[in-house]
């Protein structure tokens, strides 16, 4: 697995952002419920009602758990009462991390973040929000549910905005949902190694048959309600927001494919493995860019999608490292990123947008611009990229 996570979880480990947390402390909790549905004794419920709880605090879509621990409870046939007591004291734990954060808020500016943060911009779900409001300031009041308000407003927000959805560039088009994202990037910015023990993993489960264990049957309904869940927002903007799944999916090969006794597919999994290894080290260091073969490699990669599946701005020190090579005193930038092209490029940087039409000289573009805008940048079709940095910025020396 070690290898195998190269790629996706080391692009987005460097982050900060949810999602690679997100992943560990669901996959964690995970463990630790079956440890205590296996064995329910104090420490393994402590153990289990703990990690749920940094789980809920690590990201709102870990709510998933919950009816899949239902699922795994009823499988063993455990008792719901210590479920719903986990719940309760997981809930307990979270409810407490917020209120040390309420305490130096004023009442009344939490009153005003609930005004200011349930909006409906398209009026579609006007009367909705005019509930949750009401029920926000209502809970804001009782001081010992003003934590649980405040953790409810940012449910309701992030609901909200995966919802709402973003306009997001994939196979060639912008729009804002398409049902098959994720089982597309998975399939072609997965490493092809890896995809086939995966599906060897498939074939050898199905070839043996058998009653699935609880655990199997679990962590499986996890993945699905996880992928349709998320396949159903309007909120897609890269394979990040199904990295949970990846631990699982790592878990279940692993367990199928250690399991190989034959000398012929021995050989198989240590050159695929190879393989893995090898394709990890030769896209060192732009990981988050990383496409697989199916699609001509990484090179190709923002012509099927960009943002945090290609281009967050990870190239920018690259790109003043080339600037500085190769002596240009000024270079017109459309960047997308968190970092300021001012502090590393100084006055050689002029800012540049579609809206500004075409120009001349040396020019760079982040290639979530590029997609994203591609009609305002159709005249850059007369040139060709003189360099792509990174595989997320494309350089470009325009002559009149």
């Amino acid at each position: 697995m070690k290898i195998t996570e190269i790629k996706t979880f080391i692009a987005h480990g460097r982050y900060v952002t949810t999602d690679l947390g997100a992943a560990a402390f669901i996959f964690i909790s995970f463990y630790y419920f079956w440890k205590f549905l296996e064995k329910p004794i104090r420490l393994h419920f402590g153990l289990a009602t703990l990690s749920f709880a940094l789980a809920q605090l690590s990201k709102f879509s870990a709510i998933l758990l919950i009816p899949v621990f239902l699922l795994l409870v009823l499988l063993k046939r455990r008792s719901l009462k210590t479920f719903v007591l986990m719940l309760f004291f997981g809930f307990l734990v979270v409810v407490f991390y917020y209120q040390l954060h309420l305490i130096n808020m004023p009442l009344d500016v939490q009153h005003r973040l609930i005004e200011v943060s349930m909006t409906d911009e398209s009026g579609a779900y006007t009367q909705y929000v005019s509930l949750g409001r009401g029920l926000l300031h209502g809970l804001t009041d009782v001081s010992l549910l003003r934590p649980f308000a405040q953790y409810l407003l940012g449910f309701l927000m992030a609901g909200g905005h995966a919802i709402g959805g973003h306009v997001s560039y994939f196979l060639g088009e912008v729009g804002e949902h398409y049902w098959h994202y994720y089982l597309v990037l998975y399939l072609i910015k997965e490493p092809l190694a890896s995809l086939t023990l995966f599906f060897t993993a498939i074939f050898l489960a199905i070839r043996r048959r058998g009653r699935p264990q609880s655990l199997v049957v679990a962590i499986v309904a996890y993945c699905l309600l996880h992928l349709a869940v998320f396949s159903s927002y309007r909120l897609q903007l890269g394979i990040r927001h199904i990295l949970p799944l990846f631990p699982f999916i790592y878990m279940l090969t692993s367990g199928q494919v250690a399991n190989i006794h034959s000398r012929a597919l021995k050989v198989t999994r240590f050159l695929l493995v190879a393989w893995l290894a090898a394709s990890s080290f030769l896209v060192f260091p732009s990981y988050l860019a990383y496409y697989n073969e199916l699609v001509g490699g990484p090179q190709n990669g923002h012509l099927y999608s960009v943002d945090s599946n290609t281009d967050w701005g990870q190239d920018l020190k690259r790109l003043a490292q080339f600037v500085r090579e190769n002596n240009i005193d000024q270079i017109k930038v459309d960047y997308f990123g968190g970092g300021d092209p001012v502090y590393y490029l100084g006055n050689k940087y002029i800012c540049w947008d579609f809206s500004r039409g075409p120009t001349d000289g040396w020019f760079a573009i982040g290639a979530s611009p590029y997609q994203w805008y591609r009609d305002g940048y159709s005249w850059l079709g007369e040139y060709g990229p003189v360099a792509q940095i990174g595989y997320s910025i494309f350089v470009y020396n325009i002559s009149k």
